[in-house]
């Protein structure tokens, strides 16, 4: 019963009657049922060109008619069927997959995986890939200049090496060196010469002999890791090799031969002549040392065009060679050499070409605060490769940390490591350049504390910290860089991005204050600040220490990455907007819809303090244009109105951004503006429930229609507001084109 066939599903014998009603196919020859796949073998026709059409194949060795196998597997259209083409078909083609000789001879027709196109177009999709690639390949039009050029076919490669060949690749584009020496560690899998894993380090040591150096080589004592040499060497410049051919190296013969039709045989021999003098087995003894077993060599070869899948005409194509046991001076021909596949090194320049981004130089952004939201932001620009970081917290991680943190990190490696180096530790697994700054933020510009680089770009604080917000407002003249800021509200319902005007010319604390005045408007935005029972608070761990808020990882994440994005997009696009700016963000907790208001602030106007008057007044760039525009709407009568916001007693600072409308039956003349008061005490009851109570009444506001300082009735209508109020009150008038405050 074991001999039984398999049943052929009706699912494949519909597939055999679609193959034999296919345009391109003569007939269906045979169909074999095996243990595991379905195969039918049919007569397919090709468009030779015109000028092959006579004899019946192609100057490429592609026939008319190909004997074209389709292998279906038993569980199709689960998997997709796959052509097969006859043993002895021209290999020297691109675009066939690496198969064993004596084999049928497998070509790959799509870009996209086959069951993926089956899924999508159709199994008729897969005929026509089939009939495109054998037409193109009778036409020698398999290479694509759209697509790329493909990668030497290489059968049987043994070996995995890392490599950052964007760094390989941009120093071949700015060098002229022929021979690049490069340091090669690599590590055996058990006792089989197959099994290997390595690097190949970058930058390279250089181009002479003595960049190699005879201490640098040998095996690590503890670890077995091999350091052994490595050399690149590159073609001529302006020379460009357009024939496509399979791999053809086996052995160290054919290996030179290969350095030789490259045009490179003399600086192969004299480059092998200095290796084999201080790194062959007989010469690391004579050091007293273990010797290694192998070396690599690697060519650079141009191409006509970009290979498949980079941005450079550079293929790579590295060897393992061996050391002889037997010869010190020499490495025999037949010596074994073994292809060795090079394996992308995560870089930025791979992380941009991945993400999609592009960016000459890196954005230099100072992270000032790494706990939850700060790693997340921090790991999706990281992962764009457009950003360096320095990453500024002293805080330690705690076990509690893992239920939101950017950061997975194991018990017992959270006991000697900052956020700040646990966050570097990460970035340089992306071998994105960071460095870990374990201080207090406030203490950024002292002397003993740290500063940032001078090519700081932004520098983002992530805190929540009031406190910070403080520091970076009032003590922090300048920074390094342009200050953004990013919170989130109401377990993380509302997130907040404001980026500061240019030389600060619009601070992060006016920003602050008026994201308050939008709870006056806005129900999601009050309910997420001021909303419901509060942020939920608890201790984990021993001490008072160790409270933290209680949200979910969900939450923040989501919040978290539009965080990201708007940042993202606002430094890529907007770099040079001179004005403040305030990104502002709620989600609908039912439906999760997610609603972004942007806003942007001219210049924030600061009225000193004096003597008279011991409080900073700063009144928000977009008020005091509001205020400009009434004044200038009928300027042969004053117009005046009621100014509110937010007052710091710990700074001494008083900020204004918000308006209310003159009263109904308020009188404008000519020289005088009369303010009704009525209904503006319940107006301030209703503000003031809106914003927590962070919006107060802080005074008004009138305009002259001429040039004249504030008159007398002004003072004393000041020194009347004031006598009523525990607050500072402040009197703006609006003359000669000029805001200024009425001193009493």
């Amino acid at each position: 019963m074991g001999d039984e066939q398999p049943e052929v599903s009706p699912f494949i014998q519909a597939a055999i009657e679609q193959i034999g009603n296919y345009s391109a196919v003569n007939c269906v020859e045979d169909v074999s049922v095996g243990q595991y796949a379905v195969i039918v073998e049919t007569e397919w026709v090709v468009k030779l060109p015109n000028r092959f059409r006579k004899q019946g194949v192609s100057d490429t060795g592609v026939r008319e008619v190909e004997t074209v196998y389709w292998r279906f597997p038993m569980d199709y259209p689960q998997r997709a069927p796959s052509p097969r083409l006859r043993a002895d078909f021209p290999t020297n083609l691109p675009h066939l997959n690496p198969y064993t000789s004596g084999e049928l001879v497998y070509p790959c027709i799509s870009e996209s995986s086959l069951v993926d196109l089956l899924h999508s177009m159709g199994l008729t999709a897969l005929f026509d890939a089939a009939c495109q690639w054998l037409n193109n390949a009778a036409a020698n039009e398999l290479h694509c200049p759209v697509q790329g050029w493909e990668h030497v076919r290489r059968d049987n490669t043994q070996g995995l090496i890392h490599a950052d060949t964007h760094a390989i690749r941009a120093d071949l584009d700015t060098s002229t060196d022929v021979v690049k020496f490069y340091n090669y560690r690599y590590y055996r899998v058990g006792s089989s010469e197959d099994l290997l894993m390595g690097e190949l380090l970058t930058p390279s040591l250089g181009a002479s002999n003595s960049a190699l150096k005879k201490k640098n080589l040998g095996i690590d004592t503890y670890t077995s890791i091999r350091n052994a040499p490595g050399v690149l060497f590159r073609t001529e410049n302006g020379k460009v090799f357009d024939e496509y051919r399979p791999e053809s190296v086996h052995d160290f013969g054919s290996l030179r031969g290969f350095a030789k039709g490259l045009g490179l045989q003399h600086a192969f021999d004299a480059r092998l002549k200095h290796i084999l003098a201080i790194s062959s087995p007989q010469s690391m003894r004579k050091q007293d040392k273990a010797p290694v077993e192998e070396f690599m060599v690697a060519f650079a070869v141009k191409r006509p065009f970009n290979l498949i899948g980079t941005e450079s005409p550079w293929e790579l194509l590295a060897y393992r060679v061996y050391f002889s046991q037997d010869h010190e001076d020499k490495i025999p021909e037949e010596s074994v050499v073994r292809p060795t596949q090079l394996i992308e090194r995560t870089c930025p320049q791979l992380l941009q070409a991945v993400s999609g981004d592009k960016i000459e130089e890196p954005v230099n952004l100072g992270l000032l605060g790494c706990g939850s939201l700060g790693s997340k932001v921090a790991l999706h620009l990281a992962k764009t490769g457009c950003y360096q970081f320095e990453l500024v917290d002293n805080d330690y991680f705690g076990s509690h940390n893992n239920a939101r943190h950017g950061l997975i990190v194991p018990d017992f490696s959270s006991l000697c490591f900052s956020k700040s180096q646990l966050l570097y530790r990460q970035l340089s697994s992306l071998n994105v350049e960071s460095t870990p700054i374990d201080k207090d933020i406030r203490s950024m510009g002292t002397k003993a504390g740290f500063s940032l680089s001078k090519k700081t770009d932004y520098v983002l604080d992530t805190t929540a910290s009031l406190p910070v917000r403080y520091y970076l407002s009032h003590h922090c003249e300048s920074l390094r860089g342009r200050l953004v800021q990013s919170t989130l509200y109401g377990k993380s319902t509302m997130g907040v991005v404001a980026l500061e005007g240019d030389s600060r010319s619009v601070r992060v604390d006016d920003i602050a204050a008026f994201v308050n005045t939008l709870c006056i408007g806005s129900e999601p935005i009050k309910k997420a600040m001021y909303g419901g029972e509060g942020p939920q608070l608890n201790h984990f761990g021993e001490g008072c220490g160790s409270v933290t808020t209680i949200m979910n990882d969900i939450d923040i994440s989501l919040m978290s990455a539009a965080v990201s994005s708007r940042i993202n997009a606002h430094i890529k696009n907007s770099s040079d907007t001179p004005e403040g700016i305030l990104h502002v963000g709620t989600i609908d907790q039912s439906s999760l819809d997610m609603a972004w208001t942007t806003y942007s602030f001219p210049p924030t106007l600061i009225i000193p303090s004096n003597n008279g008057f011991d409080w900073n007044v700063r009144v928000l760039g977009s008020v005091a244009k509001k205020i400009e525009e009434l004044s200038n709407d009928d300027p042969m009568l004053e117009n005046g109105g009621v100014i509110a916001g937010q007052v710091c007693q710990l700074s001494k600072t008083i900020y204004v951004n918000y308006l209310l409308d003159a009263p109904k039956g308020s009188v404008r003349t000519r020289d005088r503006f009369i303010l009704n008061v009525e209904g503006l005490t319940e107006e301030f009851e209703r503000i003031h429930e809106r914003t927590n109570g962070q919006i107060t009444f802080l005074g008004t506001w009138h305009s002259h229609t001429s040039a004249t300082p504030p008159s007398t009735i002004d003072k004393n209508s000041l020194k009347k507001l004031q006598v009523n109020y525990d607050l500072p009150i402040v009197m703006l008038t609006y003359t000669g084109g000029h805001i200024v405050r009425v001193e009493c």
